[in-house]
């Protein structure tokens, strides 16, 4: 009976220490008061008003519109939204809309956008859909961003709004916002160009053309529409036609035959120079997306022929010459040379500054050669066979599709100046790989630099890689 009742007590205070704990332990009145104090307390806040869920979100909503509680905006706002996976309550989301138009801070307005497309609310869609006409340019930007993430969510009509909005956006003031939407457009162009595409292998010729004008309507300055329909003129319609569409893009050289040979110097300042064609265009690859934009670092090359000879010059400016990347030195060449540019123990000639030179000579889209120097002067070649696309759908051993026992006859010299460095390039005719051009002969050509070993930027962008010779830009001899 003793044992009984000592038990029944010992239940009795358990229950009475259990009940004294909860009462001490903190409601999420006072973890929302947290938030505003050290990292350590933030974190601690954070997670126990997650845990609470349902009994959080009214003291987080009161928070949220107290003006008291502004320096902890930005964690309230990051809870609700992360809470808005975990609970059913038709507050959040109109509490946050109204914050998104209201609030006078443009830091906490974008993280709100920013987290409902990292999160995929859609109970803020219509929200960050308004917020692409916002005066900020860092709200558009944050806005055009976040909308891809509801791709699949949206309407129809909606689609349609984003659509024209990014077209427009195409002009906005912010660079940030003019290339997001350029990555939207390149889409809504690359759908009308597969259309396209397949209209021209079905012989549905007339349909074709009008798809390509049909894309260009879009984004008028779309590379890959214009070189396309250029391409597309050159190989079914109207060769010469093709060839100006080509030309005045911006898309085809016409190589000029210089007076002399330059002085090989690496300098660049050979009169000779200025008889010789000079290009601007550089734009960024990606594989995240097809759009062309512009290259951050300014890049020239200057083309041109001899008798014997194609001379290409190139001038990459550059604020830190002093911290060009050059992994392979010129006493690594032929060890690098030999396993196609590396490695070199663990290093590679493609991850230098570089130039890489594209050059396909039967205008095939498949066979080409391809040529890397480096602002030392380490120069690195292999003829390729056949693209990679195409040993790979054919089911063909990878390591067939080049040859690197190819070595160019060649010669060039480099130099490096306080705000820039140059390439002097001179690759010598021969009746095998490098044949000798008659006036109207075309070549496929690119050339890209590779800045830091990092931004890759082209002279024509390409889709599948630097080697896409289907992608390459034109050269016409004079």
């Amino acid at each position: 009976m003793i044992k009984r009742t000592c038990r029944r007590r010992l239940v009795a205070l358990g229950a009475l220490l259990i009940l004294w704990m909860l009462g001490c332990a903190a409601g999420p009145e006072d973890l929302v008061d947290d938030l505003s104090g050290t990292v350590d307390e933030r974190e601690a806040a954070t997670q126990e008003l997650l845990l609470a869920k349902e009994r959080a979100v009214g003291p987080l909503l009161a928070a949220l519109a107290d003006p008291g509680h502004l320096s902890a905006r930005p964690a309230l706002v990051e809870i609700l939204i992360s809470l808005m996976m975990r609970v059913e309550d038709g507050r959040i989301g109109p509490a946050l809309t109204q914050l998104l138009s209201n609030s006078e801070d443009p830091a906490l307005r974008a993280r709100i956008i920013r987290l409902a497309g990292m999160h995929r609310r859609v109970q803020l869609l219509e929200a960050v859909m308004v917020a692409l006409r916002d005066g900020d340019p860092q709200i558009r930007l944050e806005a055009l961003i976040a909308v891809d993430s509801f791709e699949s969510k949206l309407r129809p009509e909606q689609v349609a709004v984003l659509d024209s909005l990014a077209r427009t956006m195409l002009l906005d003031s912010s660079n940030d916002v003019q290339r997001e939407a350029m990555i939207r457009v390149a889409s809504q162009v690359d759908a009308v160009l597969t259309k396209a595409r397949q209209a021209t292998l079905e012989a549905r010729l007339a349909e074709a053309e009008s798809l390509f004008a049909v894309a260009l309507d879009i984004y008028p300055a779309s590379q890959r529409a214009q070189y396309r329909l250029g391409r597309y003129l050159y190989e079914n319609a109207d060769p010469e036609r093709g060839l100006d569409s080509l030309r005045a893009y911006g898309l085809l050289i016409d190589v000029p035959m210089l007076p002399s040979a330059p002085s090989l110097d690496g300098r660049l300042d050979d009169p000779v120079w200025r008889q010789a064609v000079r290009a601007d265009r550089a734009v960024q690859f990606a594989f995240t997306h097809t759009a062309a934009a512009p290259a951050e670092h300014a890049s020239h090359f200057y083309i041109g022929r001899t008798a014997t000879s194609l001379w290409i010059g190139f001038y990459g400016e550059d604020d830190s010459p002093g911290d060009l990347v050059t992994n392979i030195t010129p006493d690594e060449e032929e060890q690098a040379d030999a396993y196609e540019g590396g490695p070199v123990g663990d290093l590679s000639i493609w991850k230098d500054d570089i130039i890489e030179l594209f050059i396909d000579t039967n205008f095939d889209h498949s066979s080409y050669a391809h040529i890397g120097i480096n602002s030392l002067g380490v120069r690195v070649d292999e003829w390729i066979n056949r693209s990679q696309q195409e040993v790979f759908s054919s089911g063909g051993n990878p390591q067939d599709w080049n040859d690197d026992r190819w070595r160019a006859q060649d010669a060039l010299a480099t130099h490096v100046g306080e705000d820039h460095w140059t390439i002097e390039y001179r690759i010598d005719f021969d009746e095998a790989h490098i044949p000798t051009p008659t006036p109207g002969t075309i070549w496929g050509f690119n050339l890209i630099r590779v800045y830091r070993g990092e931004e890759y930027n082209q002279w024509v962008r390409t889709y599948s890689g630097g080697h896409s010779p289907d992608d390459f830009g034109a050269l016409l001899f004079r």
